[in-house]
């Protein structure tokens, strides 16, 4: 008795976590339909697109299908990521590939965490290089929209986004949410996720 009560008790967590998750899944899709670019974002994904299309002119999967080794593709993807980074105006100083968690594609750090200095660093997981580069190169454009957040708040905001925008991206910034599902409505989040939506399609 005591077993079959903690396995319906389990049974109803797992339903009521499925069902936070699909709740969350339809908020941020409506977020992101409604989501207002502001007119610097219109030429940042032109700029972007421009060097895809430059670069992937057969598509990003066949492009990725002519180099044979890992070491092959993260040269390419870290030479694209400056060449991308370029057309956004954001700074990066490093790129770098390592072996990573399920589910964890990337991060952009702006300041180090022990030193307090800036960083402007890239990481992607090496691990989707090898499985799918599509969701590679989406990382890529989601991570560097987290630069110009960064840069735009903390440095001169040579893009021009409206004081609304900064104060949304400042108020996440001071109270960021990393462990739950939550995380994915922040506007931080929504922003660089709505950016590298448009620039792909």
């Amino acid at each position: 008795n005591y077993i079959a009560q903690e396995i319906e008790v389990k049974d109803k967590v797992i339903n009521l976590l499925k069902i936070y998750s699909k709740e969350i899944s339809t908020v941020r899709r409506q977020k992101m339909d409604a989501y207002v670019d502001e007119p610097c974002d219109a030429r940042m994904q032109q700029a972007c697109a421009d060097v895809l299309k430059r670069e992937f002119p057969q598509g990003i999967a066949e492009r990725f299908a002519t180099m044979k080794s890992l070491e092959e593709r993260q040269a390419f993807m870290a030479d694209l990521t400056r060449g991308v980074a370029n057309a956004m105006g954001v700074d990066v100083n490093e790129v770098t590939f390592s072996e990573g968690r399920e589910g964890e594609f990337g991060l952009y750090r702006y300041k180090d965490q022990e030193t307090g200095n800036i960083s402007k660093q890239v990481w992607m997981n090496a691990v989707y290089l090898a499985s799918e580069p599509e969701q590679v190169v989406r990382t890529m454009l989601h991570e560097l929209r987290h630069g110009v957040q960064c840069q735009a708040l903390f440095e001169a905001d040579k893009w021009g986004f409206s004081a609304r925008r900064k104060a949304e991206w400042l108020s996440n910034e001071t109270s960021y949410v990393n462990c739950t599902e939550a995380y994915k409505l922040q506007e931080q989040e929504l922003d660089a996720d709505v950016f590298a939506e448009r620039v792909l399609n």
